[in-house]
């Protein structure tokens, strides 16, 4: 250790010395990108693994099981789906995270040591992108229960015609008005919105349970056991879409385990939950997925939706609150929040975190959501399988330049400099992590219109992951060499 950062047990601090030296510099250094000192963390594993089971108990977790069923799987193909693509993002967000908590970073300090200060803003805006697209679907979902239960209590509402995107903007405002709170209130709603959504989960199986005659009844009915489809052709890209839903959250997990204490907290408080998780949102879905067919003659993919159809205003009201709170708690928390640290991060003196969460929430107003969210098929094939094609690439080159080259061995010093350092690369830009990244996710966009290529798109978070971790570990090998031979010939 130098002057400027210290060992203390597992964890790296940044001295007074090193502060005073990142000040000598054209630099990011801010209150609100400062390492975070191992006597502040408050996060534990209990809290790490309440937010993926929020993200996987969540509507679009749901919606995702839900769909797959109306497409024709059976629940134990559902289930495989899901326990693997869930359990592969948390493995790779397990081994990303080290970075967070070794170094109390966050998400857009790793980018900027991969990418450069300028080659930065290339990952770091596409991550925002794609927060904002997630928030604005879960503010469609949202605006949907906030209507059913405006409904509930007032049934003249349902009569009026805008009532949806009324809702839909109010409840985009909402979401605001608790991510400007930062990281303190989605902590609090993380840990209480797990046990709502274990609440509304046994709900649904007791009421499946009732309304079909028992379990053995819900796992036989039609709509569970599955059609006569071809379940090795769909498995690919079902497993890319399952683990699309996590991948937002998994790109920036290191805003969240810079909070927690230890490496071992964070990984176990990640791993432990995956089981439990993927068990439990199968459970769920085909049990909601059953029951809506039975009630209602047709499977209904959307809880909020289901909720509407109720004619009890009491059960309406209720089961629209915890839908409200969960989908609340999870889009702030995956989507909105890390969005507006990373794109205040990229320019800390002349954007505000209050500023950035506006301006995402303008763009997801100008997405419309409720396009993409008309059918199943749409959502899980085209909107995730989208979506996995430019999480995966990133990743891939996070591990490989954080654990191959780097060897997690991090100058906090130069992590903060914009004019120089190791991590300035050249002007700024680490052309070898651009290029990958470019090569890679447009070869993976091309297998989306050329037949011959479509096991490239349909496998786009795994294929690019793997392409992008050992293309930037080749590159990067190759040319340290050519630049250590020119220096050696000179």
């Amino acid at each position: 250790m130098s002057n400027f950062q210290t060992l203390n047990d597992e964890l790296i601090e940044i001295t007074h010395q090193g502060i005073d030296r990142i000040k000598q510099y054209d630099n990011v250094y801010t209150e609100e990108t400062k390492p975070i000192d191992s006597n502040k963390r408050d996060w534990s594993g209990w809290n790490l693994g309440s937010i993926w089971i929020s993200i996987l108990f969540s509507i679009p977790g749901y919606m995702l099981v839900s769909g797959f069923i109306a497409s024709g799987m059976s629940w134990k193909q559902a289930l495989l789906v899901v326990l693997l693509g869930h359990g592969l993002v948390v493995g790779i967000t397990v081994v990303l995270g080290h970075f967070g908590t070794k170094y109390g970073l966050s998400y857009t300090l790793v980018s900027k040591m991969t990418f450069g200060p300028k080659g930065n803003v290339l990952p770091t805006m596409i991550r925002a992108l794609l927060g904002s697209l997630w928030f604005a679907l879960q503010c469609w979902i949202g605006g949907t229960a906030l209507s059913s239960l405006i409904g509930g209590i007032i049934p003249a509402w349902n009569s009026v015609g805008p009532r949806y995107i009324i809702c839909f903007f109010t409840f985009l405002g909402m979401n605001i008005l608790i991510a400007k709170k930062g990281l303190k209130a989605i902590k609090v709603l993380s840990s209480y919105a797990m046990p709502l959504l274990v609440c509304i989960g046994v709900a649904t199986v007791v009421w499946a349970y009732k309304i079909a005659g028992g379990f053995g009844a819900i796992f036989t009915h039609q709509a569970a056991m599955g059609s006569n489809i071809n379940f090795a052709k769909l498995f690919i890209p079902a497993l890319t879409a399952a683990m699309a839903i996590d991948g937002t959250v998994s790109l920036n997990m290191c805003d969240f385990t810079s909070h927690t204490k230890s490496q071992k907290e964070q990984a176990l408080g990640q791993l432990l939950q995956i089981p439990f998780a993927a068990l439990s949102v199968v459970l769920i879905s085909v049990c909601g997925t059953v029951a809506s067919t039975i009630a209602f003659g047709q499977p209904i993919w959307s809880p909020a939706d289901i909720v509407a159809r109720f004619d009890n205003p009491i059960v309406v009201i209720l089961c629209s609150l915890v839908i409200l709170f969960a989908t609340t708690t999870i889009n702030v928390t995956a989507n909105l929040a890390p969005s507006g640290i990373i794109v205040s991060n990229l320019w800390p003196k002349k954007v505000s975190y209050t500023k950035a969460l506006i301006g995402i929430a303008a763009f997801a107003v100008i997405l419309q959501p409720w396009k993409m969210l008309a059918d199943p098929n749409s959502y899980i094939f085209e909107v995730n399988g989208t979506l996995a094609t430019f999480f995966g690439p990133m990743q891939g080159i996070y591990f490989a330049s954080y654990w191959i080259e780097h060897k997690t061995n991090i100058n906090l010093v130069d992590v903060y400099r914009n004019d120089g350092g190791r991590y300035y690369y050249s002007d700024g830009w680490n052309k070898s992590a651009v290029a990958i990244l470019l090569i890679t996710t447009m070869v993976i966009i091309a297998g989306k219109f050329v037949p011959t290529l479509r096991i490239v798109f349909d496998s786009s978070y795994l294929f690019g992951f793997i392409v992008g971790m050992v293309g930037y570990s080749i590159f990067k090998k190759s040319t340290n060499e050519e630049v250590y031979n020119e220096r050696k010939a000179s």
